[in-house]
């Protein structure tokens, strides 16, 4: 090997990630989705409307609080419940070896291989302790930021990508 290639600054991390990451990383999607809220909302409205229509002076609609309540246990039951398939499906996977250098990222696991190079990524997010590599709009490989090397490890990797053509880094 040649002095250039050993010299070439890269990265390496192992992610296994855990429940909780993934209950974490469940809520992350879930209050960032504009998608999820605004059907909420629009779903919240309808049932109203729905139920003051079809309630007459003899049988009065429930108070507003009880369809927040209702919404409430609804979005407790889904945030668990996709972490629980987000948890499982790492599982398969784990553990993820990732490899980031100035051509990109190479991913390995017990039995998949890929090689992505910088300017196929969108963008780059950091979102309450992971780094979010978003491969197109609502895929991202998901990297806690505790699982690189040392402090100066995120601050490598975004330059890297920077210098790979990531054409947008929110961090």
């Amino acid at each position: 090997m040649s002095a250039a290639v050993t010299d070439t600054p890269h990265i390496e991390a192992q992610v296994a990630l855990s429940c909780r990451e993934c209950l974490h990383l469940s809520w992350i999607a879930l209050k960032n989705s504009r998608i999820f809220l605004t059907i909420l909302i629009v779903l919240m409205v309808l049932m109203r409307v729905q139920t003051l229509a079809t309630s007459g002076p003899e049988d009065p609609a429930p108070p507003f609080w009880i369809d927040l309540v209702s919404w409430t246990f609804l979005i407790a039951i889904l945030t668990p419940l996709s972490a629980l398939f987000m948890w499982h499906r790492s599982r398969v996977f784990a553990p993820m070896r990732y490899r980031f250098d100035a051509d990109g990222l190479e991913i390995r696991s017990a039995n998949s291989e890929l090689k992505q190079r910088w300017a196929a990524i969108l963008r780059i997010r950091r979102r309450d302790g992971f780094l979010l590599l978003y491969l197109g709009k609502q895929h991202a490989h998901v990297i806690p930021c505790c699982v690189l090397p040392d402090r100066d490890g995120e601050a490598t990797l975004l330059r890297l990508a920077r210098q790979g053509g990531v054409p947008r880094i929110d961090a």
